[in-house]
């Protein structure tokens, strides 16, 4: 005698069959369970699985098994196959947020990163503008630090265009006629302006980001209690063909007059660069912001850092 569910030889006398554990009748035969359950897993599995292969775009190897012994469970006593099949396309599912969340972040990141781009320029376009606002003011643009008696750096031009950024009761409190790092003014070494920070640089909450050139446009005060500098004239290759202020990555305190970086590191890449993908943000005289690539020459470098070199050169 042989089962009806599983079709393996019964073991004589017995009520069950060993091998599927379905229920032997008086007749000897086994007794054949009701389908409900076994379809009703099969047909499980084909929705699940149609619905997996639709939201998962038919990639995911997961969605066609599952349909196939779907298809099987229909057409097969074995139960198990329907499990599987509702397990394989349950999984495809529950994987569908994880795959939508790897292809998303990418863009999403893109999205943020260009947005802090953005926001960076815009720092540098604030510069720019208070650059020439200072010139409007003194008649020439500020100086790279002002000096004291004895000839040593105070100030930093950026403590110097602080009015010109909407930063006046910052710029009221700083003794100018003491050093940057004195007792009095340490104090607001911690209290950097916004605009001074690039929001892609990770390193240092009052971290500053933005430089000028030293020895390009910018040059030490000549006197005591002098806060000017060059004139626009003296940048006879024309405001737009002139760097002032570029990124660099290693910040450094905002008020330190010394941190500026110098025409030769500029020329050869040095310090200069950015947290951005392939360059970084640069402010010409004109006030305008250009992205510079990492790879530029030293000769245009050199060109643009300069205001009076007679370069002809292109980017």
């Amino acid at each position: 005698m042989f089962c009806t569910h599983c079709g393996k030889e019964l073991t004589e006398g017995a009520a069950f069959c060993i091998h599927c554990g379905a229920p032997v009748n008086p007749e000897g035969l086994s007794e054949q369970p009701k389908s409900g359950g076994r379809s009703g897993h099969a047909i499980s599995s084909l929705i699940l699985g149609i619905f997996s292969w639709c939201t998962c775009g038919g990639f995911l190897i997961f969605p066609v098994i599952g349909f196939v012994l779907g298809i099987l469970g229909l057409k097969s006593p074995q139960k198990g196959i329907s499990t599987a099949g509702i397990c394989l396309n349950a999984t495809a599912i529950l994987l569908l947020p994880m795959m939508l969340i790897a292809l998303l972040l990418p863009a999403v990141q893109a999205a943020r990163e260009a947005a802090r781009r953005m926001q960076c320029s815009n720092n540098e376009k604030q510069m720019g503008l208070a650059l020439h606002n200072y010139h409007d003011g003194y008649g020439a643009l500020p100086p790279l630090y002002t000096v004291d008696d004895e000839g040593k750096p105070l100030h930093s031009w950026r403590v110097l265009i602080l009015p010109y950024i909407e930063q006046s009761a910052l710029y009221d409190q700083i003794r100018l006629d003491e050093p940057w790092d004195s007792e009095h003014n340490r104090q607001f070494h911690d209290q950097m302006p916004d605009i001074f920070k690039c929001p892609s640089n990770p390193t240092g909450v009052n971290g500053c980001c933005y430089s000028a050139i030293a020895g390009g446009i910018f040059i030490p005060a000549t006197e005591v209690e002098s806060v000017v500098g060059k004139k626009f004239q003296a940048i006879t290759d024309g405001l737009s063909n002139t760097l002032a202020i570029v990124e660099v990555k290693e910040s450094f305190c905002w008020m330190d007059p010394t941190a500026d970086i110098t025409l030769e590191e500029f020329e050869q890449g040095i310090r200069v660069g950015s947290y951005h993908a392939g360059g970084f943000n640069g402010v010409m005289m004109d006030g305008s912001v250009r992205f510079l690539s990492d790879v530029i020459p030293s000769e245009t470098r050199r060109a643009l850092a300069t205001p009076d070199g007679g370069e002809n050169f292109a980017l």
